[in-house]
């Protein structure tokens, strides 16, 4: 016998080492399939996987004004042991109004107050024109509540998108116990 065998029903005459190139070249196919896939799937996961900058994390802190005067919020931060107002952080919210802030930081989102300046601010004095209270960022008497993002409001968390939108309402039950300001 010489490896041959005739599919009489059919009228094709085949060998074994026919069958077995056969068989071969179907191997040969299904593994260049599998490596244009690789290669595309690969080539489009270089493309996709490169950007130029990390992820942005966008955070906005609404402070709403739900006390019968005006408020001023103030931010301050040691440098070289002088307290210095920080500018850029100070701001008045009328009554029945709030004020947005906005930040966009890279590898999380911050804590309150931490994006006024390198190391954060480290006191804010409120207002309301007749009395006023201190929150200070490391505060053992409880006075810390503007630093502590549990105190906030969540009212939009979208981490799939890196967006958080937080919330502190002030009213004027802040102020009862607050220092009377010297006129």
């Amino acid at each position: 016998m010489d490896g041959t065998k005739e599919f009489r029903r059919y009228g094709i005459r085949l060998s074994i080492h026919s069958l077995t190139g056969l068989v071969n070249y179907q191997i040969i196919m299904i593994m260049r399939k599998i490596l244009i896939i690789s290669i595309t799937a690969f080539t489009a996961a270089l493309f996709i996987g490169c950007s130029d900058s990390d992820y942005s994390y966008t955070s906005n802190y609404i402070y709403k004004n739900d006390s019968s005067r005006d408020i001023t919020m103030k931010s301050y931060n040691y440098a070289n042991g002088d307290l210095l107002e920080d500018a850029n952080y100070t701001f008045v919210i009328p009554a029945g109004k709030a004020h947005t802030l906005r930040f966009d930081t890279e590898g999380g989102f911050p804590y309150p107050f931490m994006w006024t300046s390198p190391t954060g601010a480290d006191y804010i004095v409120i207002s309301n024109g007749e009395k006023q209270f201190t929150n200070t960022r490391h505060s053992s008497t409880g006075e810390d509540k503007l630093f502590r993002s549990e105190t906030y409001e969540i009212l939009k968390n979208n981490d799939k998108k890196r967006n958080r939108t937080y919330q502190y309402i002030f009213t004027d039950s802040d102020f009862e116990n607050a220092t009377h300001i010297e006129p």
